[in-house]
Protein backbone atom coordinates (compact mmCIF):
# COMPACT_ATOMS: atom_id res chain seq x y z
CA UNK A 1 0.00 0.00 0.00
CA UNK A 2 2.74 2.33 0.59
CA UNK A 3 4.68 1.59 -2.73
CA UNK A 4 1.15 2.77 -4.17
CA UNK A 5 1.22 5.87 -2.47
CA UNK A 6 4.73 6.91 -2.84
CA UNK A 7 4.01 6.36 -6.90
CA UNK A 8 1.35 8.88 -6.59
CA UNK A 9 3.20 11.37 -4.62
CA UNK A 10 5.81 11.00 -7.09
CA UNK A 11 3.56 11.63 -10.11
CA UNK A 12 2.21 15.08 -8.18
CA UNK A 13 5.48 16.18 -7.43
CA UNK A 14 6.44 15.94 -11.13
CA UNK A 15 3.30 17.57 -12.25
CA UNK A 16 3.95 20.75 -10.17
CA UNK A 17 7.34 20.93 -10.96
CA UNK A 18 6.89 20.58 -14.46
CA UNK A 19 3.62 22.74 -14.59
CA UNK A 20 5.64 25.97 -14.56
CA UNK A 21 7.10 25.35 -17.77
CA UNK A 22 4.10 23.79 -19.15
CA UNK A 23 1.66 26.33 -17.92
CA UNK A 24 3.37 29.05 -19.86
CA UNK A 25 2.16 27.88 -23.24
CA UNK A 26 0.02 24.38 -22.82
CA UNK A 27 -1.68 25.45 -19.50
CA UNK A 28 -4.53 22.91 -20.51
CA UNK A 29 -1.51 19.93 -20.52
CA UNK A 30 -1.16 19.86 -16.53
CA UNK A 31 -2.17 16.80 -15.14
CA UNK A 32 -5.31 16.72 -13.76
CA UNK A 33 -5.60 15.91 -9.43
CA UNK A 34 -8.93 14.22 -9.77
CA UNK A 35 -7.66 11.59 -12.49
CA UNK A 36 -4.49 10.75 -10.46
CA UNK A 37 -6.92 10.29 -7.10
CA UNK A 38 -8.56 7.52 -8.81
CA UNK A 39 -5.94 5.62 -9.78
CA UNK A 40 -4.69 5.76 -6.06
CA UNK A 41 -8.05 4.56 -4.99
CA UNK A 42 -7.63 2.05 -7.64
CA UNK A 43 -3.86 1.12 -6.67
CA UNK A 44 -5.00 0.45 -3.35
CA UNK A 45 -8.27 -1.64 -4.30
CA UNK A 46 -5.85 -3.75 -5.97
CA UNK A 47 -3.33 -4.28 -3.33
CA UNK A 48 -6.28 -5.05 -0.47
CA UNK A 49 -7.38 -7.27 -2.83
CA UNK A 50 -4.15 -9.45 -3.59
CA UNK A 51 -3.76 -9.58 0.28
CA UNK A 52 -7.61 -11.07 0.60
CA UNK A 53 -6.82 -13.28 -1.66
CA UNK A 54 -4.72 -15.84 0.90
CA UNK A 55 -8.02 -16.74 2.28
CA UNK A 56 -11.35 -16.25 1.36
CA UNK A 57 -13.43 -13.86 3.11
CA UNK A 58 -16.57 -14.48 4.95
CA UNK A 59 -18.83 -12.21 3.32
CA UNK A 60 -22.86 -11.52 2.96
CA UNK A 61 -25.12 -13.02 0.69
CA UNK A 62 -25.66 -11.07 -2.06
CA UNK A 63 -28.46 -9.23 -2.91
CA UNK A 64 -29.55 -10.86 -6.05
CA UNK A 65 -29.74 -13.92 -4.09
CA UNK A 66 -31.24 -12.81 -1.02
CA UNK A 67 -33.83 -10.67 -2.54
CA UNK A 68 -35.64 -13.58 -4.27
CA UNK A 69 -38.87 -14.19 -2.93
CA UNK A 70 -38.77 -17.91 -3.24
CA UNK A 71 -35.13 -17.80 -1.65
CA UNK A 72 -35.89 -16.10 1.48
CA UNK A 73 -35.71 -18.71 3.67
CA UNK A 74 -32.84 -20.25 2.82
CA UNK A 75 -30.01 -18.21 4.14
CA UNK A 76 -30.98 -17.48 7.87
CA UNK A 77 -30.12 -19.57 10.89
CA UNK A 78 -33.34 -20.65 11.71
CA UNK A 79 -32.48 -21.94 15.51
CA UNK A 80 -28.59 -20.91 16.26
CA UNK A 81 -25.85 -18.07 15.09
CA UNK A 82 -22.69 -18.99 14.13
CA UNK A 83 -20.30 -15.50 14.35
CA UNK A 84 -21.26 -11.96 14.32
CA UNK A 85 -23.68 -11.62 10.98
CA UNK A 86 -26.60 -13.14 13.25
CA UNK A 87 -25.54 -12.67 16.43
CA UNK A 88 -27.99 -11.12 19.07
CA UNK A 89 -30.80 -12.32 17.28
CA UNK A 90 -34.00 -12.54 19.52
CA UNK A 91 -35.56 -15.46 17.72
CA UNK A 92 -32.43 -17.61 18.35
CA UNK A 93 -32.15 -16.96 22.12
CA UNK A 94 -33.00 -20.59 23.04
CA UNK A 95 -29.54 -22.14 21.77
CA UNK A 96 -27.33 -18.70 22.23
CA UNK A 97 -28.17 -19.30 26.44
CA UNK A 98 -26.90 -23.25 25.91
CA UNK A 99 -23.91 -21.74 24.63
CA UNK A 100 -22.05 -20.82 28.44
CA UNK A 101 -23.01 -24.00 29.89
CA UNK A 102 -21.61 -26.09 26.88
CA UNK A 103 -18.14 -24.37 26.61
CA UNK A 104 -17.78 -24.69 30.79
CA UNK A 105 -18.48 -28.49 30.16
CA UNK A 106 -15.94 -28.86 27.64
CA UNK A 107 -13.60 -27.25 29.09
CA UNK A 108 -14.08 -28.31 33.03
CA UNK A 109 -11.12 -29.99 34.30
CA UNK A 110 -8.71 -28.59 32.45
CA UNK A 111 -5.42 -26.39 32.46
CA UNK A 112 -6.62 -22.99 31.60
CA UNK A 113 -3.53 -22.13 30.04
CA UNK A 114 -3.88 -24.71 27.26
CA UNK A 115 -5.95 -21.28 26.05
CA UNK A 116 -3.80 -18.82 26.18
CA UNK A 117 -3.21 -18.90 22.33
CA UNK A 118 -6.68 -18.45 21.73
CA UNK A 119 -6.33 -14.54 21.39
CA UNK A 120 -3.94 -14.52 18.64
CA UNK A 121 -6.54 -17.37 16.53
CA UNK A 122 -9.52 -14.24 17.47
CA UNK A 123 -7.84 -11.73 15.96
CA UNK A 124 -7.05 -13.59 12.99
CA UNK A 125 -10.53 -14.54 12.46
CA UNK A 126 -11.85 -11.29 12.62
CA UNK A 127 -10.29 -10.43 9.47
CA UNK A 128 -12.41 -13.08 7.77
CA UNK A 129 -15.62 -10.88 8.34
CA UNK A 130 -17.12 -7.43 7.20
CA UNK A 131 -15.28 -4.52 9.12
CA UNK A 132 -18.63 -2.62 9.19
CA UNK A 133 -20.68 -5.51 10.88
CA UNK A 134 -17.73 -6.46 13.37
CA UNK A 135 -17.18 -2.99 14.55
CA UNK A 136 -19.66 -3.18 16.68
CA UNK A 137 -17.84 -5.83 18.85
CA UNK A 138 -14.81 -5.23 21.15
CA UNK A 139 -11.82 -7.22 20.94
CA UNK A 140 -12.76 -8.68 24.25
CA UNK A 141 -16.45 -9.86 22.97
CA UNK A 142 -15.22 -11.18 19.63
CA UNK A 143 -13.19 -13.44 21.10
CA UNK A 144 -15.97 -14.76 23.67
CA UNK A 145 -18.18 -15.09 20.42
CA UNK A 146 -15.32 -17.22 18.66
CA UNK A 147 -14.87 -18.90 21.63
CA UNK A 148 -18.40 -19.81 22.43
CA UNK A 149 -19.47 -20.32 18.92
CA UNK A 150 -16.80 -22.73 18.25
CA UNK A 151 -17.74 -25.20 21.11
CA UNK A 152 -21.15 -25.68 20.43
CA UNK A 153 -20.64 -26.28 16.70
CA UNK A 154 -17.77 -28.72 17.41
CA UNK A 155 -20.33 -30.10 20.28
CA UNK A 156 -23.45 -30.21 17.88
CA UNK A 157 -21.16 -31.82 14.76
CA UNK A 158 -20.44 -34.55 17.83
CA UNK A 159 -23.41 -34.73 18.86
CA UNK A 160 -25.04 -35.19 15.23
CA UNK A 161 -22.60 -37.96 14.18
CA UNK A 162 -22.78 -40.01 18.02
CA UNK A 163 -26.61 -39.59 18.40
CA UNK A 164 -26.35 -43.04 20.67
CA UNK A 165 -24.02 -41.96 23.29
CA UNK A 166 -24.69 -39.99 26.31
CA UNK A 167 -27.88 -37.48 26.09
CA UNK A 168 -27.49 -34.19 24.85
CA UNK A 169 -28.54 -30.81 26.01
CA UNK A 170 -29.81 -30.22 22.58
CA UNK A 171 -33.24 -31.54 21.56
CA UNK A 172 -33.66 -34.02 18.38
CA UNK A 173 -35.55 -31.74 16.56
CA UNK A 174 -33.38 -28.63 17.74
CA UNK A 175 -30.27 -31.39 16.26
CA UNK A 176 -31.72 -31.41 12.22
CA UNK A 177 -32.19 -27.32 12.09
CA UNK A 178 -28.24 -26.81 13.78
CA UNK A 179 -26.90 -29.66 11.00
CA UNK A 180 -28.62 -26.91 8.13
CA UNK A 181 -27.16 -23.82 10.13
CA UNK A 182 -23.77 -24.90 10.48
CA UNK A 183 -23.74 -25.14 6.27
CA UNK A 184 -25.12 -21.63 5.96
CA UNK A 185 -22.50 -18.67 4.22
CA UNK A 186 -23.57 -15.82 7.11
CA UNK A 187 -22.65 -18.65 9.71
CA UNK A 188 -19.38 -19.99 8.74
CA UNK A 189 -16.52 -19.58 11.53
CA UNK A 190 -13.63 -19.60 10.59
CA UNK A 191 -11.55 -23.08 10.21
CA UNK A 192 -8.40 -21.78 12.04
CA UNK A 193 -11.18 -21.31 15.48
CA UNK A 194 -12.25 -24.91 14.94
CA UNK A 195 -8.76 -26.19 14.30
CA UNK A 196 -7.55 -24.91 17.47
CA UNK A 197 -10.25 -25.84 19.79
CA UNK A 198 -9.83 -29.15 18.46
CA UNK A 199 -6.07 -28.98 19.23
CA UNK A 200 -7.34 -28.30 22.70
CA UNK A 201 -9.14 -31.72 22.24
CA UNK A 202 -12.64 -30.33 22.03
CA UNK A 203 -14.87 -31.56 21.39
CA UNK A 204 -13.74 -35.02 22.85
CA UNK A 205 -10.10 -36.76 22.79
CA UNK A 206 -8.86 -37.75 19.34
CA UNK A 207 -12.00 -37.38 17.12
CA UNK A 208 -11.91 -33.73 16.05
CA UNK A 209 -10.75 -33.79 12.16
CA UNK A 210 -12.26 -37.30 11.23
CA UNK A 211 -15.48 -36.00 12.79
CA UNK A 212 -15.48 -32.61 10.92
CA UNK A 213 -14.67 -35.13 7.89
CA UNK A 214 -17.73 -37.95 8.93
CA UNK A 215 -19.94 -34.74 9.01
CA UNK A 216 -19.27 -33.04 5.82
CA UNK A 217 -19.69 -36.79 4.28
CA UNK A 218 -22.97 -37.24 5.40
CA UNK A 219 -24.25 -33.41 4.35
CA UNK A 220 -22.97 -34.46 0.87
CA UNK A 221 -25.57 -37.69 1.55
CA UNK A 222 -23.43 -39.95 -0.10
CA UNK A 223 -20.86 -42.78 0.21
CA UNK A 224 -17.70 -41.14 -1.96
CA UNK A 225 -15.22 -39.20 -0.16
CA UNK A 226 -13.22 -37.30 -1.98
CA UNK A 227 -11.78 -34.26 0.60
CA UNK A 228 -8.07 -34.45 1.26
CA UNK A 229 -6.94 -36.24 5.10
CA UNK A 230 -7.15 -34.39 7.86
CA UNK A 231 -3.33 -34.56 8.31
CA UNK A 232 -2.64 -32.57 5.15
CA UNK A 233 -4.08 -29.49 7.10
CA UNK A 234 -1.69 -29.24 9.98
CA UNK A 235 -0.28 -26.38 7.84
CA UNK A 236 -2.35 -23.44 9.00
CA UNK A 237 -1.99 -22.40 4.66
CA UNK A 238 -3.37 -25.74 3.18
CA UNK A 239 -6.08 -25.23 5.66
CA UNK A 240 -9.68 -24.72 4.27
CA UNK A 241 -11.71 -21.33 5.13
CA UNK A 242 -14.76 -22.94 6.85
CA UNK A 243 -16.57 -25.66 6.91
CA UNK A 244 -19.19 -24.75 3.20
CA UNK A 245 -15.47 -24.52 1.43
CA UNK A 246 -15.08 -28.42 2.67
CA UNK A 247 -18.65 -28.98 1.62
CA UNK A 248 -18.25 -27.52 -2.03
CA UNK A 249 -14.66 -29.27 -2.14
CA UNK A 250 -16.41 -32.80 -1.45
CA UNK A 251 -19.02 -31.93 -3.89
CA UNK A 252 -17.04 -31.04 -6.86
CA UNK A 253 -14.36 -33.20 -6.25
CA UNK A 254 -11.57 -34.74 -8.61
CA UNK A 255 -12.78 -35.52 -11.71
CA UNK A 256 -12.10 -38.54 -14.24
CA UNK A 257 -10.98 -36.84 -17.63
CA UNK A 258 -13.29 -38.43 -20.26
CA UNK A 259 -12.78 -38.51 -23.89
CA UNK A 260 -14.45 -36.53 -26.58
CA UNK A 261 -14.35 -35.92 -30.02
CA UNK A 262 -13.81 -31.71 -30.72
CA UNK A 263 -16.43 -29.30 -31.81
CA UNK A 264 -17.00 -26.36 -33.80
CA UNK A 265 -17.31 -23.10 -30.73
CA UNK A 266 -19.88 -21.56 -33.65
CA UNK A 267 -22.01 -24.83 -33.73
CA UNK A 268 -22.32 -25.44 -30.36
CA UNK A 269 -22.51 -21.28 -29.43
CA UNK A 270 -25.44 -21.96 -31.74
CA UNK A 271 -27.06 -24.70 -30.23
CA UNK A 272 -26.45 -23.81 -26.63
CA UNK A 273 -29.86 -22.03 -26.02
CA UNK A 274 -31.35 -25.47 -27.24
CA UNK A 275 -29.96 -28.05 -25.12
CA UNK A 276 -32.92 -30.35 -23.74
CA UNK A 277 -34.49 -32.20 -21.32
CA UNK A 278 -34.16 -35.39 -20.52
CA UNK A 279 -37.27 -36.68 -22.22
CA UNK A 280 -36.46 -34.83 -25.03
CA UNK A 281 -33.25 -36.63 -25.22
CA UNK A 282 -34.40 -40.30 -24.40
CA UNK A 283 -36.69 -39.25 -27.41
CA UNK A 284 -33.98 -38.78 -29.96
CA UNK A 285 -31.64 -41.89 -28.62
CA UNK A 286 -30.03 -40.87 -25.67
CA UNK A 287 -30.24 -42.27 -22.48
CA UNK A 288 -29.02 -41.60 -18.99
CA UNK A 289 -26.84 -43.58 -16.72
CA UNK A 290 -24.51 -43.06 -13.45
CA UNK A 291 -21.64 -42.08 -13.58
CA UNK A 292 -18.69 -43.52 -11.59
CA UNK A 293 -18.09 -41.06 -9.33
CA UNK A 294 -20.31 -38.40 -6.82
CA UNK A 295 -18.34 -35.12 -8.74
CA UNK A 296 -21.02 -32.69 -9.92
CA UNK A 297 -18.65 -32.36 -12.99
CA UNK A 298 -18.16 -36.35 -13.98
CA UNK A 299 -20.69 -35.32 -16.77
CA UNK A 300 -19.79 -37.38 -19.90
CA UNK A 301 -21.31 -38.72 -23.53
CA UNK A 302 -21.12 -41.37 -24.98
CA UNK A 303 -22.21 -41.93 -28.58
CA UNK A 304 -23.19 -45.52 -29.65
CA UNK A 305 -24.34 -46.68 -32.97
CA UNK A 306 -27.99 -46.19 -32.52
CA UNK A 307 -28.01 -44.48 -29.13
CA UNK A 308 -26.41 -42.24 -27.12
CA UNK A 309 -25.36 -42.27 -22.85
CA UNK A 310 -25.37 -39.19 -20.95
CA UNK A 311 -23.61 -40.03 -17.13
CA UNK A 312 -24.37 -37.99 -14.81
CA UNK A 313 -23.24 -38.05 -11.15
CA UNK A 314 -25.68 -39.27 -8.48
CA UNK A 315 -27.72 -37.12 -6.21
CA UNK A 316 -29.86 -36.95 -2.96
CA UNK A 317 -32.61 -34.61 -2.94
CA UNK A 318 -34.32 -33.75 0.37
CA UNK A 319 -35.15 -31.00 2.85
CA UNK A 320 -31.94 -29.13 3.21
CA UNK A 321 -31.00 -29.36 -0.55
CA UNK A 322 -32.05 -26.14 -1.62
CA UNK A 323 -30.49 -24.22 1.46
CA UNK A 324 -27.35 -26.35 0.16
CA UNK A 325 -26.82 -25.87 -2.95
CA UNK A 326 -28.43 -21.44 -2.61
CA UNK A 327 -25.49 -21.18 0.00
CA UNK A 328 -22.79 -22.70 -2.05
CA UNK A 329 -24.00 -20.70 -4.88
CA UNK A 330 -23.67 -17.50 -2.68
CA UNK A 331 -20.31 -19.04 -1.56
CA UNK A 332 -19.01 -19.12 -5.34
CA UNK A 333 -20.09 -15.25 -5.54
CA UNK A 334 -18.16 -13.66 -2.95
CA UNK A 335 -15.83 -11.47 -4.15
CA UNK A 336 -12.13 -12.83 -3.10
CA UNK A 337 -13.26 -16.24 -4.01
CA UNK A 338 -11.34 -16.98 -7.07
CA UNK A 339 -13.51 -20.36 -8.34
CA UNK A 340 -14.66 -21.82 -11.55
CA UNK A 341 -18.88 -21.60 -10.42
CA UNK A 342 -18.78 -25.39 -10.52
CA UNK A 343 -21.71 -25.58 -8.24
CA UNK A 344 -23.90 -22.78 -10.13
CA UNK A 345 -22.79 -24.42 -13.37
CA UNK A 346 -24.24 -27.88 -12.35
CA UNK A 347 -27.93 -26.37 -11.03
CA UNK A 348 -27.71 -24.78 -14.29
CA UNK A 349 -27.43 -27.65 -16.34
CA UNK A 350 -29.70 -29.73 -14.46
CA UNK A 351 -32.41 -27.33 -14.61
CA UNK A 352 -31.63 -27.53 -18.20
CA UNK A 353 -32.49 -31.24 -18.23
CA UNK A 354 -35.32 -31.29 -16.15
CA UNK A 355 -38.17 -29.66 -16.80
CA UNK A 356 -41.21 -31.46 -15.49
CA UNK A 357 -42.06 -34.77 -13.24
CA UNK A 358 -41.55 -36.96 -15.82
CA UNK A 359 -38.08 -35.53 -16.60
CA UNK A 360 -37.58 -36.53 -12.54
CA UNK A 361 -39.12 -39.59 -12.43
CA UNK A 362 -36.47 -40.90 -15.65
CA UNK A 363 -33.57 -39.91 -13.54
CA UNK A 364 -34.93 -42.03 -10.63
CA UNK A 365 -35.23 -45.10 -12.77
CA UNK A 366 -31.18 -45.05 -13.61
CA UNK A 367 -30.74 -44.28 -9.87
CA UNK A 368 -29.00 -41.00 -10.81
CA UNK A 369 -31.82 -39.28 -8.07
CA UNK A 370 -32.87 -40.38 -4.67
CA UNK A 371 -36.09 -38.26 -4.45
CA UNK A 372 -36.38 -37.51 -0.31
CA UNK A 373 -38.31 -34.47 -0.86
CA UNK A 374 -41.89 -35.87 -2.11
CA UNK A 375 -43.63 -35.97 -5.50
CA UNK A 376 -41.56 -35.64 -8.72
CA UNK A 377 -43.31 -32.39 -9.19
CA UNK A 378 -41.77 -31.01 -6.57
CA UNK A 379 -38.08 -31.53 -7.53
CA UNK A 380 -39.03 -30.42 -10.70
CA UNK A 381 -40.12 -26.89 -9.31
CA UNK A 382 -37.00 -26.89 -6.73
CA UNK A 383 -34.29 -27.20 -9.58
CA UNK A 384 -36.37 -24.70 -11.82
CA UNK A 385 -36.08 -22.22 -8.86
CA UNK A 386 -33.06 -22.83 -7.61
CA UNK A 387 -31.36 -21.43 -11.46
CA UNK A 388 -33.33 -18.15 -11.12
CA UNK A 389 -30.71 -15.42 -11.76
CA UNK A 390 -27.75 -18.14 -12.24
CA UNK A 391 -25.29 -17.76 -14.84
CA UNK A 392 -22.81 -20.75 -15.40
CA UNK A 393 -19.85 -21.33 -16.20
CA UNK A 394 -19.76 -21.07 -20.25
CA UNK A 395 -17.00 -23.59 -20.42
CA UNK A 396 -18.83 -25.86 -17.68
CA UNK A 397 -20.04 -29.31 -19.79
CA UNK A 398 -19.52 -27.32 -22.91
CA UNK A 399 -18.50 -30.55 -25.03
CA UNK A 400 -21.09 -32.48 -23.29
CA UNK A 401 -23.70 -29.88 -24.68
CA UNK A 402 -22.40 -29.53 -27.97
CA UNK A 403 -21.69 -33.48 -28.74
CA UNK A 404 -25.22 -34.28 -27.55
CA UNK A 405 -26.66 -31.52 -30.12
CA UNK A 406 -24.67 -32.79 -32.75
CA UNK A 407 -25.55 -36.34 -31.91
CA UNK A 408 -29.54 -34.77 -31.66
CA UNK A 409 -29.76 -33.67 -35.14
CA UNK A 410 -29.32 -37.62 -36.95
CA UNK A 411 -32.16 -37.30 -38.33
CA UNK A 412 -31.98 -41.55 -38.51
CA UNK A 413 -31.47 -41.81 -34.81
CA UNK A 414 -34.60 -39.84 -34.34
CA UNK A 415 -36.56 -42.02 -36.60
CA UNK A 416 -35.12 -45.17 -35.52
CA UNK A 417 -36.00 -44.19 -31.59
CA UNK A 418 -39.06 -43.35 -32.59
CA UNK A 419 -39.85 -47.00 -34.17
CA UNK A 420 -38.51 -48.80 -31.23
CA UNK A 421 -40.19 -46.44 -29.06
CA UNK A 422 -43.63 -46.77 -30.41
CA UNK A 423 -43.22 -50.48 -31.72
CA UNK A 424 -40.99 -52.11 -28.97
CA UNK A 425 -42.22 -50.38 -25.66
CA UNK A 426 -43.57 -53.62 -24.29
CA UNK A 427 -43.64 -57.34 -25.24
CA UNK A 428 -46.99 -56.88 -26.69
CA UNK A 429 -46.67 -54.25 -29.15
CA UNK A 430 -43.49 -55.79 -30.06
CA UNK A 431 -45.56 -59.01 -30.59
CA UNK A 432 -48.22 -56.98 -32.55
CA UNK A 433 -45.40 -55.47 -34.23
CA UNK A 434 -43.96 -58.51 -35.52
CA UNK A 435 -47.84 -60.16 -36.38
CA UNK A 436 -48.31 -57.06 -38.40
CA UNK A 437 -44.93 -57.38 -40.63
CA UNK A 438 -45.77 -60.83 -41.21
CA UNK A 439 -48.93 -60.32 -42.88
CA UNK A 440 -47.53 -57.43 -44.84
CA UNK A 441 -44.84 -60.24 -46.25
CA UNK A 442 -47.75 -62.88 -46.73
CA UNK A 443 -49.43 -60.15 -48.74
CA UNK A 444 -46.29 -59.09 -50.72
CA UNK A 445 -45.73 -62.50 -51.56
CA UNK A 446 -49.12 -64.07 -52.48
CA UNK A 447 -49.78 -60.95 -55.13
CA UNK A 448 -46.11 -61.28 -56.23
CA UNK A 449 -47.01 -65.00 -57.29
CA UNK A 450 -50.65 -63.76 -58.44
CA UNK A 451 -48.67 -61.55 -61.09
CA UNK A 452 -45.85 -63.91 -61.67
CA UNK A 453 -47.13 -67.86 -61.12
CA UNK A 454 -45.25 -70.30 -60.87
CA UNK A 455 -43.72 -72.25 -63.88
CA UNK A 456 -41.36 -69.99 -65.50
CA UNK A 457 -42.46 -66.73 -65.56
CA UNK A 458 -45.27 -65.63 -67.32
CA UNK A 459 -47.80 -65.59 -69.80
CA UNK A 460 -45.70 -64.65 -72.86
CA UNK A 461 -43.26 -67.49 -72.21
CA UNK A 462 -46.29 -70.12 -71.99
CA UNK A 463 -48.02 -69.20 -75.50
CA UNK A 464 -44.34 -69.26 -76.82
CA UNK A 465 -44.65 -73.18 -76.43
CA UNK A 466 -47.15 -73.29 -78.80
CA UNK A 467 -46.72 -74.30 -82.08
CA UNK A 468 -46.39 -70.89 -84.79
CA UNK A 469 -49.66 -71.06 -87.05
CA UNK A 470 -48.72 -72.00 -91.00
CA UNK A 471 -49.89 -70.04 -93.45
CA UNK A 472 -50.46 -70.81 -97.07
CA UNK A 473 -48.66 -69.76 -100.06
CA UNK A 474 -50.57 -69.60 -103.25
CA UNK A 475 -48.26 -70.70 -106.24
Amino acid sequence: MTSSVNIVERSSSTSSSSSSSISISHHHQQQPEWLLSILAETNQQETLLGESQRKPRIYKVPSILRDIQTHADSFDPMVVSFGPYHHGNPKLAMIEDLKVTIAKQLVSGRNLQEFSNFDEVARDAREYYDKELTDRFSEEDFRRMMFLDGCLLLYSIDCIMNPTEEDSRIKNNQMAFISRDILLLENQLPYIVLHTLMSYNIPREHKGENLVHKFIKRSRSNQHLSLPPPSSWENLQDQPPHLLHLLREELVGTVPTHPHEPINPLDEFNDWHSFRSVSELRAGGIECKKSGSSSLKDVSFNPQSFHGDLSLPPIVVDDNTKSMFLNLVAYEASPDFTNDYAVTSYICFMDALIDHAEDVKLLRSKEILLNLLGSDEKVADLFNDLATNLVPNPNEYRDVKGNIEKYYKKKSVIWITEMLETHFRSPWTALGFLVALVIILLTFVQSYFSIFPRGGGGGDQQRSRTPARKIPYNN
